[in-house]
């Protein structure tokens, strides 16, 4: 049996994916069906085609024999020797054969690696370089990788949006795949290019990278997005490695084969020759500290965990918990995680302990937000093999650690809908909740309680059934004084969806005299303070809070909705909508009356 309210379905189920998600998911999950590839896909097909995609011969410009003499070099090299690694893109990549050929050499020259980035060209002339035998000399054996990187030269038309361009590159994929098909591809976004992020080349570069990125299945075709070495915290180009703004120098070079050998390594086995020493991030400090700002601490020089330290999250499907800087709500300028919690049983159980510091992903020093590294991370771990590496530092030394994830597949493209990993963590997250209601020591506060009885409400499975309906009757017998305001909203809320949803109004006399008490404690005005109204209609102490008010203004209408029809609830609506309209245009309805 699955609930058929569709009032209440909608609301209910971001509900359920925003508490459900974040929970840690078992280690038996089964691999989630594969997403199609992109040329799969018939919407692929039929829109932004444009001339991106259709393969013309030589740079517009002219240069045509110079370039087809290339073109022929090329395909030679690819025939002449066995290929393991393919470098393909435009100037970007054929810098590694000029500028950055010491780094190349170092990285790899004895790798089997062939470099085929031309100099000038945008999509349209790499396809006709692949549609014109430039790849056929290895299709007796593929390469073990192809990187590619190429796009910033394309122009297209301002209208797409990007698609045009991301067309011509998801034709050379195509081309590839099917010339190349046991060759995994390592897909690189474009490089940004210009001093700042508002740079207009930049900006529709980032245009195209949002589209390319929906290409990658990580099984065939692999992501990594190294933009960040050639940035500062806030988005400016170093120009030290990119002295022209777009190419880089020997340095940028360098610092572009450091940061991609990890996942070379991946593929082709790490190189003896190659110097991958993990250096440590540096630690950042704020430019300028507000007063309720902590000291960044490096871990590894052993500073100890600040006393005032907050902000323990939950590192994902890995079962810890660890402590990042955060400052001004948000943990750009933290490069260490220090782990607070290790569930037990969990992936990290018996990899780490609590006081490990978290240095960087698979080699890769973390370098502009760990809360968002670790999250690319693992999404990439649970869509390919599980295997998630760290480099953890622990009284003094510093090692490459694995753990071993659930494999869950990739996200659909409408992912959190028509996705089977959304649905498969919501019903393991679901599974998980439901244990933890049902234990004797079970009894968080009323919001937290509410929003897990919503949380299971909106998976629509009726084996839930007997512990939402014991969740219902506590909050229809719910009543305190203090901070009621803050805590009748979110029952009231929850007991709503509940009846709507289920049907069972045994539990609407208590709903009924929730909002009645709420629209009592009203203030004349329409708003509520963090306890009920005095008798005179005036608020009590703190004065107007907004915050739980328009929760508590949610509920009564949807009280409403589930049946309770007292005119007093009506016009406790009224009055709140009239003050909370004050607020249209304005950014945002304020926290409160401070």
């Amino acid at each position: 049996m699955k609930y058929t309210c569709k009032k209440s379905r909608h609301l209910a189920t971001v509900i359920a994916l925003a508490i459900l998600l974040p929970l840690a998911v078992g280690k038996g999950a089964q691999s989630a069906e594969k997403t199609p590839m992109p040329w799969e896909d018939p919407h692929y097909s039929t829109e932004f085609r444009a001339t991106q995609a259709e393969s013309r011969p030589g740079p517009d410009e002219g240069g045509w024999t110079a370039w087809l003499l290339h073109s022929n070099d090329r395909t030679r090299w690819c025939t002449e020797q066995e290929v393991d690694l393919l470098m393909v893109g435009d100037s970007i990549v054929f810098g590694w054969s000029r500028v950055g050929k010491e780094v190349w050499d170092e990285f790899y020259g004895d790798r089997k690696a062939v470099n085929i980035g031309s100099s000038g060209d945008r999509t349209y002339h790499m396809l006709w370089h692949f549609q014109h035998g430039g790849l056929d000399g290895m299709k007796n054996r593929n390469p073990k990788l192809v990187v590619m990187m190429i796009g910033t030269n394309n122009r297209g038309q301002p209208e797409l949006h990007g698609f045009d361009t991301a067309y011509g590159i998801l034709a050379l994929l195509k081309e590839i795949h099917a010339k190349l098909p046991e060759s995994k591809i390592l897909l690189m976004p474009i490089f940004p290019r210009g001093d700042t992020p508002d740079d207009a080349g930049r900006m529709r570069n980032e245009e195209i990278n949002r589209i390319i990125k929906t290409c990658v299945d990580n099984e065939t075709v692999h992501w990594l997005d190294i933009s960040h070495v050639f940035l500062d915290e806030k988005g400016k180009l170093n120009r030290e490695l990119m002295p022209d703004g777009l190419h880089p120098n020997v340095a940028g070079y360098r610092a572009w084969g450091k940061a991609m050998e990890p996942t070379i390594q991946k593929f082709l086995g790490k190189a003896d020759q190659t110097d991958v020493t993990f250096t440590p991030p540096p630690v950042l400090q704020p430019e300028k500290p507000g007063r309720h700002d902590i000291t960044n601490p490096d871990f590894t020089k052993g500073e100890p965990l600040p006393e005032k330290a907050e902000n323990h999250w939950t590192l994902g499907a890995t079962g810890a918990e660890g402590w990042m800087y955060c400052t001004k709500l948000h943990t750009r300028l933290a490069r260490q995680i220090y782990i607070t919690k290790v569930a037990q049983g969990s992936p990290a159980d018996g990899v780490f302990q609590v006081g490990d510091v978290l240095l960087g992903i698979d080699g890769t020093p973390f370098a502009y937000d760990p809360r968002e590294e670790m999250g690319r991370a693992l999404t990439a771990a649970e869509a390919s093999d599980g295997k998630l590496t760290l480099n953890r530092w622990r009284g003094g030394r510093i090692e490459a650690v694995s753990l071993e994830l659930p494999v869950l597949g990739n996200y659909s493209r409408t992912a959190p809908y028509d996705c089977p990993k959304s649905a498969m963590i919501l019903e393991k997250s679901a599974d998980a909740l439901a244990a933890r209601m049902k234990q004797e020591d079970y009894n968080p506060n009323a919001i937290v309680r509410s929003l897990n009885g919503l949380g299971l409400l909106a998976t629509g499975d009726a084996k839930y059934q007997p512990l939402l309906k014991r969740e219902a009757e506590w909050a229809a017998d719910y009543s305190v004084v203090g901070f009621a305001t803050w805590w009748y909203g979110y029952v009231s809320v929850f007991l709503s969806e509940y009846i709507m949803a289920t049907g069972d109004d045994s539990v609407l006399p208590g709903l009924r005299r929730i909002v009645m008490e709420a629209a009592e404690g009203q203030s004349i005005v329409g708003s509520w303070g963090h306890k009920f109204a005095n008798p005179d209609g005036r608020l009590p102490g703190y004065g107007m809070m907004n915050s739980p008010g328009a929760v508590l203004t949610l509920g009564m209408v949807l009280a409403r909705e589930a049946g309770v029809d007292d005119p007093e609830v009506t016009t406790a609506i009224d009055r709140s909508n009239t003050l909370l309209k004050f607020y249209i245009d304005k950014g945002a309805i304020p926290y409160g009356d401070h």
